[in-house]
């Protein structure tokens, strides 16, 4: 067994996913997640979700074409 699951853990896995609280995924997020290391890719009408994008301040934004070339910003 590769990792060293039970094996029921399948059969269960949407009942444990379930019992799951907020604070069991935030202290997750925290021990696994690095925020400085992320990438978001955001698909969608440019002219929608640009300026919502830079407003969330996440850091620099980069707008690429669909052939992943740099398109100039405004």
């Amino acid at each position: 067994m590769r990792f060293h699951l039970p094996d029921d853990y399948w059969s269960r896995y949407a009942e444990l996913v379930a019992r799951l609280t907020v604070g069991d995924v935030d202290a997750a997020a925290k021990r696994l997640l690095a925020p400085n290391r992320l990438t978001w890719v955001v698909v969608g009408d440019r002219g929608v979700v640009e300026s919502k994008v830079r407003a969330l301040g996440f850091g620099e934004v980069t707008v690429i074409d669909a052939d992943g070339k740099p398109v100039a910003t405004p």
